[in-house]
């Protein structure tokens, strides 16, 4: 879960830079954005099996 967030940081930085593109930021961006909905899905799905 940790490298999208890094490599979203990254790629923020230097969009906001001016150094990389805004493609690149933008499926960073997506990227990060999925796996944060899939650990938050999976994290749900634990807390309702230890009920």
């Amino acid at each position: 879960m940790n490298f999208p967030k890094q490599e979203y940081e990254r790629q923020r930085i230097l969009s906001s830079d001016n150094i990389g593109s805004k493609k690149n930021l933008a499926e960073v961006e997506s990227n990060y954005r999925r796996s944060l909905a899939n650990y938050k899905t999976l994290e749900e799905n634990f807390d309702l099996q230890n009920i």
